[in-house]
């Protein structure tokens, strides 16, 4: 639906609760975010109205084009919404206001002053927002808000995912009080999704509203399928039944599925253009205790949207389940299908969605099978299927024929290799303490992650060892802030001192923690200069140590008077390369962390791509003696940990492009 036919309630600023006939408790808020948000509207033609305190309604402009209605108390605003909605008939409802908690018992008349002290009895308010589903309808797109005040990522993001799922809203939107910084101009906000998306906006508040109300209608337009239950639809085959109960077995026996979230389903029959028949779990139950009893058989008119689900008790199938029979028709080598968040486990995709539709709804279903044909077909070796990453929302696998009985040989024999691998270290007894997670190389099992006590540990198959493989997958754990727990006879310690991790042992154990965790790191920029024409890349030599031996991207420490971290990479690059780079920009930017292996120091090295237009000649230095170098034999070279990172994302990209 264009956005010129929409229509938007917003509510802004805060509730004034009377004490008595002069006297008041409100709080803070002035509804200026709230204002910002309905004039973005506006401005993306949307018709809106704007239900505001009196506060508020003071700084609306005429030419903001905005239909203002007043409110003052809770009870006034209450009132307000039961009018407005059900005549206004909003397409986005923007629950913004500061609505009060608590209300006191009034005092008729004006409390008398003289007392030395005063007590306020205070009755709770119902939740607003938890009254707005029923009143609007399933068709509205409900947006609350959250506001904290001093607390962590993870605390905000657990606050507003339950206020999103507890009141069966479409988005939070959380900010914390002690973030906001009038200084810098910026009103950091997380939205928060109902299948767990977290996405953070760090920018002015009126560039923050542009955002919001831009996420706000790409998700609001969209199509949905229909669910509805049928008597008992002729069974499946029992091959495929059979095929559905073994995945999701693996599914639960990985940890792969915990709580409501994710799914598991297997192509029933032979489908056709307009129809697909499927068997798939079914939603808003625990998957870690589903039974293969319980999987339900399902039809899609795919023409009509429309969802047949074999009746059998309350249970109803997936809301992916009209994405799923998409996909198994535009993609007939797949045969099955499983969506997980990824938890503790670890994926490694090149394969991702590049904006998160709401699940269920078509326009998710043409996101991931797009990102399956651009998936680059190297990438489908050994495997076969695919794997995609949907953003901020887990993981899609699919599977061809025999895939899936060969997944759960591979799981089976993975977790025997790790128990055999712990005797073999002198530790078969901690098994028993281990949580065993996989590790995916696209929608092929390479390793089990353990789970334990102290932090986590990789094993890696030995048929799966490769270049590469173990420095994407650390990647993954520094990005989660992961602690890694190495036994001394594994000889793995400095592969991660030396990514960056600190080292601290325990008995036979080194305790490791990730470079995200660290407050010593010091802050280094560098500068990958590439020429597209020939393939080639700076590289250096370096002449002293710790590194001496090793070539690098030229770089170095930054220092207080640079600008920012790209004038201090191409200061340090102009000093160790000899060449003088002015006014570049950079094409993308990478975060590499460097350490020591005598665990003294590390760096967080900012490293910068940008493209040469000539291939100047660069001159030695003191610490460098730089050259130009093939791609592919740059990759041959000895080169320092993060350099190689780079490179091989550079040579993967080149290729795919």
């Amino acid at each position: 639906m264009p956005s010129s036919s929409l229509k938007a309630l917003i509510t802004a600023g805060g509730t004034r609760e009377p004490i008595d006939d002069v006297r008041v408790i409100t709080n803070l808020s002035k509804g200026r975010f709230g204002t910002i948000i309905a004039r973005e509207l506006v401005r993306q033609g949307v018709e809106t109205t704007l239900l505001c305190s009196h506060e508020a309604a003071e700084a609306v402009a005429v030419e903001d084009d905005l239909r203002v209605e007043r409110f003052s108390s809770f009870a006034d605003l209450r009132e307000k919404m039961e009018e407005l909605v059900p005549r206004f008939e909003p397409d986005l409802l923007f629950m913004a206001a500061a609505v009060s908690d608590y209300s006191p018992v009034r005092t008729i008349g004006k409390i008398d002053s003289s007392a030395e002290e005063l007590s306020i009895t205070l009755r709770r308010n119902i939740k607003l927002l938890s009254q707005l589903r029923a009143l609007c309808g399933v068709e509205t797109f409900i947006a609350g808000f959250k506001l904290t005040s001093g607390l962590s990522n993870d605390e905000i993001y657990q606050l507003a995912l339950r206020q999103v799922l507890d009141n069966r809203i479409n988005l939070t939107v959380a900010n914390d009080l002690k973030r906001l910084d009038k200084l810098r101009n910026l009103h950091p906000i997380m939205m928060v999704t109902p299948e767990g998306g977290a996405l953070h906006v760090i920018k002015s508040r009126e560039e923050v509203a542009v955002e919001l109300v831009q996420f706000v209608l790409q998700r609001q337009n969209v199509r949905w399928f229909k669910t509805e239950t049928a008597p008992r639809l002729s069974s499946v085959d029992t091959e495929r039944r059979n095929m559905a109960a073994e995945l999701l077995r693996f599914a639960q026996e990985a940890l792969l599925l915990s709580g409501s979230p994710g799914n598991v389903s297997v192509r029933a029959l032979a489908g056709t253009e307009s129809e697909q028949s499927l068997v798939i779990t079914p939603r808003g139950v625990d998957k870690s205790e589903l039974s293969a009893e319980e999987l339900l058989d399902v039809t899609v008119n795919l023409n009509e949207r429309r969802v047949l689900c074999d009746q059998r008790g309350a249970l109803r199938s997936s809301i992916d389940t009209g994405v799923q029979a998409l996909i198994y028709r535009e993609l007939p080598d797949v045969t099955a299908l499983l969506h997980f968040h990824a938890g503790k486990s670890l994926v490694l995709t090149q394969s991702c969605t590049t904006f998160p539709y709401p699940c269920g709804t078509v326009e998710e279903a043409t996101e991931i099978i797009a990102a399956v044909e651009a998936t680059p077909l190297k990438v489908l070796e050994p495997a076969q299927g695919f794997c995609v990453e949907l953003v901020h929302h887990g993981y899609l696998m699919g599977f061809a024929a025999g895939q899936v009985e060969a997944l759960t040989r591979r799981w089976k024999q993975l977790t025997a290799q790790y128990a055999l691998h712990l005797e073999e270290v002198g530790e078969p007894g901690m098994l028993p303490q281990l949580r065993l997670h996989p590790i995916f190389n696209h929608n092929f099992l390479v390793g089990v992650l353990a789970e334990g006590p102290l932090g986590s540990s990789i094993f890696i198959a030995p048929d799966s060892r490769r270049a590469g493989l173990g420095d994407k997958l650390v990647t993954k754990l520094i990005e989660r802030g992961d602690t890694v727990v190495a036994h001394d006879l594994c000889e793995v310690k400095d592969f991660y001192v030396a990514r960056g991790y600190s080292s601290e042992q325990q008995g036979q154990f080194f305790v490791l923690t990730p470079p995200t965790r660290r407050s010593d790191l010091i802050a280094a920029a560098s500068v990958c200069l590439f020429y597209p024409p020939t393939r080639e890349v700076l590289l250096g030599e370096r002449l002293v140590e710790p590194w001496k031996g090793f070539y690098a991207f030229p770089g170095g420490k930054v220092e207080t008077g640079d600008a920012d971290l790209l004038s201090a990479a191409v200061r340090e690059f102009n000093e160790e390369a000899g060449i003088q780079l002015q006014g570049v920009g950079a094409e993308r930017e990478v975060s590499i962390y460097v350490g020591c292996l005598d665990n003294s120091r590390a760096y967080h090295v900012s490293n910068f791509l940008v493209l040469a237009e000539q291939r100047m000649q660069p001159q030695p230095s003191e610490e460098m003696a730089c050259r130009w170098i093939e791609l592919g034999e740059a990759l041959k070279l000895k080169l320092g940990i993060g350099t190689r990172r780079v490179l091989r994302e550079l040579h993967d990209s080149f290729l795919a492009s």
